[in-house]
């Protein structure tokens, strides 16, 4: 649902990031190698797991990482209702929290994004062991990347590092 023009193709190239799009939609993720855990999870239509409610549909697995969360000494709340912040999650997904997502004191850890057919429901999560706010605004444009955006992003976002959690913690353990 993003514009290409978000992003600051000279700053990509500069940095030797590579663009890919997200077919479940959403604003920008900046996923650095060793930095996140990404998990795609499938469930397909008929299973005890599937609701046809798209916020709803979040929840168990919002349980399942606050879960695994706990398991690291990490207490999250989870967000059941609407977006928090439409405009500047539409630019970066870290700036928002959505349905089934998981916070720590107000900041937001794990983010999902879901695509749907009527035959499955696919959902893609990401929970940041670093997330440095300055190197995803870096690499937007300047029309886009307001101060405002900068600094919410400095406040909404926390990640495994800051919460101390040991870097070799996995969702698979």
């Amino acid at each position: 649902t993003q514009a290409a023009t978000d992003v600051d193709d000279s700053a990509l190239a500069r940095r030797g990031v590579d663009l890919a799009r997200r077919r479940s939609g959403g604003g920008a993720v900046l996923l650095v190698p060793g930095e996140h855990t990404w998990v795609d999870v499938v469930i397909p239509c008929g299973v005890p797991l599937w609701n046809h409610d798209v916020e709803e549909a979040t929840w168990w697995l919002g349980d399942t990482w606050r879960s695994a969360l706990e398991a690291a000494g990490v207490i999250g709340a989870m967000h059941t209702r609407g977006v928090t912040d439409r405009e500047f999650g539409r630019i970066v997904c870290f700036a928002a929290l959505g349905p089934g997502e998981l916070s720590v004191a107000g900041q937001k850890l794990l983010g999902i994004s879901q695509r749907r057919t009527r035959e499955v429901a696919r959902f893609q999560c990401v929970v940041h062991r670093r997330f440095d706010p300055d190197a995803m605004a870096s690499l937007l444009d300047g029309a886009v990347c307001t101060d405002l955006l900068r600094a919410a992003l400095h406040a909404r976002v926390v990640d495994l590092d800051r919460l101390g959690v040991d870097h070799r913690w996995s969702v698979v353990e």
